[in-house]
C-alpha cells in the first residue's frame, strides 16, 4: 500500500500545480453551497462520491483544501495510482485481495481518527455518468461509514 503525504511542502507544491492545471484545462469550477457545509467547523470528514471523470481526485483535493481548509486524502485503486499521487494525498487500495482492502480501511480510519484537519475522499464505483446513484457500495465502504 502506498501511503499519502500529510500537508507539507510536497503537498503544497502539488496543490499549487493542481490549481494551475485546473485553470488551464477547465473553464471554471462552480460550487453551490446551499447547506453551508463549507462554513462548518473544521473536523475530520469522509466524502463518498460518484466517480464521473478522471479529474475527480484532483478537483476533490483542490476544493477540500480551498473551501474546507482541510488536508485532502483520496483513496485510489493501486493499479491506477502513480507514486507521485501520494504527494497530492492519494493513497492506494488493492481491491484484488481481502488483506489489501482491510489495510486501506484501517489506514482511512487512522487518517480520520488521528488527523483533526483531514478529509478522506472515496470514489467506491467505476466511472459512471454524473448523477448516477451509488447503489452497490462495497463492504469496505460500509465498514468505514459504520466506524466513523
Amino acid at each position: 500500500m502506498i501511503e499519502a503525504y500529510k500537508m507539507g511542502m510536497r503537498k503544497k507544491l502539488s496543490l499549487w500545480m493542481t490549481k494551475h492545471t485546473l485553470r488551464h484545462r477547465m473553464a471554471g469550477i462552480h460550487v453551490w453551497d446551499e447547506s453551508g457545509i463549507t462554513q462548518q467547523n473544521q473536523q475530520p470528514t469522509l466524502f463518498v462520491s460518484n466517480h464521473t471523470a478522471l479529474w475527480d481526485g484532483l478537483i476533490a483535493s483542490y476544493l477540500t483544501h480551498q473551501l474546507f481548509h482541510l488536508d485532502p486524502f483520496i483513496m485510489s485503486i493501486a493499479t491506477s495510482m502513480h507514486q507521485l499521487g501520494s504527494w497530492l494525498g492519494y493513497f492506494s487500495v488493492s481491491n484484488q485481495t481481502a488483506t489489501g482492502a482491510v489495510e486501506a480501511i484501517r489506514y482511512t480510519l487512522h487518517l480520520l481518527d488521528n488527523h483533526q484537519d483531514s478529509a478522506v475522499w472515496v470514489f467506491p464505483a467505476e466511472i459512471a455518468p454524473f448523477g448516477s446513484a451509488l447503489d452497490n457500495l462495497k463492504p469496505g465502504i460500509a465498514a468505514i461509514i459504520q466506524q466513523v
